[in-house]
């Protein structure tokens, strides 16, 4: 039997689904869409909402072109249309109080990925005891240019405010905030790696997990050689301005011509953190040994 629980949040009420002890909230805003006004800015926060807000559909999916051939049988994709992909997700225990919280940040070389694949089902660890909360990030161009004009890090920046949010609002589930655990794979293991080596982050994760995820951020020039040949393909310069007038369709374009022929493992330039003084200091792998917060690496 499938029943409609409420949460109420900081911005106000939503209306998720429970079946066979699980409640289930998806596609919760934690942050304002990144288009229009906010495109290549950092994330902004969701204003309050009256009414009760339904959160039973995954939210849309961040602008990327799914893995052609072989890679793309095994890495499957999930495309929602819409402009609101700063969304999160929630399966905990209907009866939950002070559970463990685990915070999973999906991969896909930073570039590729969504919190809505079926493989990211939270259903089994809320089965457990836990609250799992998922959530979708800026991906490529969108969220790791390197634009005079623009931050930088923005698919980090958007991790760290679901981080906060998580933080903040996660006692409605029943979940205890001092029991985050932050997790990701691939692409998703670096950014737990950037949140551990960001100090205001770090202090809101109480242990994490990194697997198989790269660990160092670049100089903002090697980082930004990807945005620079997308930019020169293009015909434009690599500022804010110039990629804000640039459809979401038309920066993948430019990425997929200027990726042609490479692999994950050679080739073009991929998009990389960049060492920056607001939002990433140091560079992960120089943080990490230097840390009081349990953590767990390993890669395949």
């Amino acid at each position: 039997m499938t029943t409609s629980p409420q949460a109420t949040l900081s911005n106000g009420l939503v209306r998720g689904t429970e079946e066979a002890g699980v409640v289930r909230y998806l596609g919760i805003p934690y942050a304002q869409a990144p288009f229009g006004e906010n495109r290549f800015r950092a994330p902004q926060p969701v204003p309050a909402w009256e009414g009760v807000r339904e959160a039973t559909q995954f939210g849309p999916t961040p602008p990327q072109v799914p893995y052609a051939g072989a890679i793309g049988e095994l890495l499957g994709s999930v495309r929602i249309d819409g402009d609101d992909i700063l969304t999160a997700n929630v399966w905990a225990p209907a009866d939950a109080s002070g559970a463990p919280v685990l915070l999973w940040i999906h991969g896909g070389a930073l570039e590729r990925g969504t919190a809505a694949l079926p493989l990211y089902d939270g259903t089994v660890f809320a089965a457990a005891g836990l609250v799992f909360v998922s959530i979708n990030y800026r991906l490529g161009s969108e969220g790791f240019s390197v634009l005079d004009g623009a931050p930088r890090n923005l698919g980090l920046r958007d991790a760290a405010a679901a981080l906060e949010w998580v933080h903040r609002e996660v006692q409605a589930f029943g979940g205890d905030s001092a029991q985050i655990t932050a997790m990701g794979e691939s692409a998703g293991g670096a950014i737990v790696a950037g949140l551990l080596a960001r100090d205001t982050s770090r202090e809101l994760i109480g242990r994490a997990i990194i697997e198989s995820g790269p660990l160092r951020a670049q100089t903002a020039r090697k980082a930004g050689r990807v945005t620079a040949q997308i930019a020169k393909r293009l015909g434009v310069r690599a500022d804010r301005e110039a990629f804000a007038a640039l459809t979401p369709d038309q920066l993948l374009d430019a990425r997929t011509a200027q990726s042609a022929g490479s692999s994950p493992l050679g080739g073009a330039p991929g998009f990389q953190f960049a060492i920056d003084a607001e939002s990433l200091p140091r560079s992960p792998h120089e943080v990490l040994g230097e840390i009081d917060t349990p953590l767990l690496i390993g890669s395949n």
